[in-house]
């Protein structure tokens, strides 16, 4: 019976912890916190099933190295986490600070999201469930392999010692 309460429980907190009600606690832990320190630049976007919650997904972004909370997301019945991290992603503080998540958010739409409407960067996986994608980026770094190298001869700004 005691596992059954803190399922629903369980269920019941994540539905809630949607909009309003996540940006409302997360701006009152940072009144308790204080800003965020600058070096703490760095943020990771996670999905995982609650315990005891009978399949309940959440999407939570965090930084990296304070283990600050910056927002949840439920997500929906039916779906995966991919419009539960877009929209969490929306609201969260993330301006100016590097965003890190697995392999399934690497969608033309995430990105667009982290850099255009909030001003930060990203540094997505890319696996093989997106073959193009990645036949492309293979290609583009055999291409581009010695312009970017620090030690190739000739480059600007090149090591000259090498």
């Amino acid at each position: 019976m005691r596992a059954a309460w803190c399922g629903w429980l369980a269920t019941r907190c994540a539905r809630c912890l949607a909009g309003w009600t996540s940006t409302a606690i997360l701006t009152g832990l940072n009144h308790v916190l204080g800003p965020r320190p600058a070096a703490d630049d760095q943020v990771s976007v996670d999905g995982k099933e609650l315990l005891h919650s009978r399949g309940q997904q959440v999407v939570s972004a965090y930084t990296v190295q304070g283990g600050r909370w910056l927002g949840s997301e439920s997500v929906a019945p039916g779906s995966n986490e991919i419009p539960a991290a877009q929209t969490l992603l929306r609201r969260a503080p993330i301006e100016g600070m590097l965003v890190t998540a697995d392999a399934l958010h690497t969608q033309t739409e995430t990105a667009r999201i982290i850099t255009q409407e909030k001003g930060a960067d990203y540094l997505l996986t890319v696996k093989g469930n997106q073959p193009q994608l990645a036949r492309t980026l293979r290609q583009f770094h055999t291409a581009s392999r010695r312009a970017f190298s620090p030690s190739a001869s000739g480059v600007p700004g090149a090591n000259p010692g090498a």
